[in-house]
């Protein structure tokens, strides 16, 4: 390869007629600089092909524990609902007696085609409490309700401490709800909705851990 002497000045440096009328030394410069370019991005797939190859060996390593586990806990799933049945001396399975169906546990709650048994209403009505009409729907929650004519009537039985029933007649003033389409009340001081007794009766008798109709039996009407 033959070299220009030091001294040599090129007269198409500015605007080489082979480059279209470029500048040489704009060219060379640019050259240099995309060839840094280029050597930077091979850096950065370097890098990535090196953080995806370290993500695909851990998952690889994830999904072994993954099956690991799975089969762990079948296992002890499988151990907690065993067969009924036993080896004896020899080696040989055989299987446990099963019980007869008159020996299994008896189920709660009262048998088939038992009567029910719906609590009577109060004899005597102690006091009587006013339960002004909602104004906000207890079942959409629609506000500004417009009272409508009529009462609705709920009578509820609970106790005080002596233990002594004492019986309330709640009358609710009504509002129609146009969202729900009904009449509706809201509950008043003390008062459970649609139920016959009250919260401290409903409370005794969770307590007392008897049924309500063996407690009026015990204690007289309650």
């Amino acid at each position: 390869m033959l070299y220009p002497p030091h001294d040599f000045k090129c007269p198409y440096r500015s605007a080489c007629p082979h480059l279209e009328w470029m500048s040489a030394k704009w060219a060379l410069e640019a050259y240099q600089r995309a060839d840094y370019v280029y050597d930077e991005h091979l850096k950065i797939v370097d890098n990535l092909y090196n953080d995806l190859q370290a993500k695909r060996d851990l998952i690889r390593t994830l999904e072994k524990e993954n099956a690991e586990l799975k089969a762990k806990l079948k296992l002890l799933h499988q151990r907690q609902f065993k067969s009924n049945k036993k080896q004896d001396n020899s080696g040989v399975k055989r299987e446990e007696s099963i019980p007869p169906a008159s020996q299994e546990k008896k189920k709660r709650g009262a048998p088939m085609e038992h009567p029910g048994w719906v609590r009577p209403k109060p004899e005597r009505i102690d006091r009587t409490i006013h339960v002004p009409a909602p104004t906000v729907c207890p079942f959409c929650q629609k506000n500004n309700l417009k009272p409508i004519e009529g009462t609705y009537e709920h009578i509820q039985e609970d106790i005080v401490i002596q233990p002594a029933t004492v019986a309330t007649q709640y009358l609710h003033d009504q509002a129609f709800c146009s969202r729900c389409n009904r009449p509706v009340v809201q509950p008043g001081e003390e008062e459970i909705l649609n139920a016959p007794i009250g919260p401290v009766t409903s409370v005794y008798q969770r307590v007392d851990g008897e049924p309500l109709k063996i407690i009026q039996i015990q204690k007289g009407r309650i």
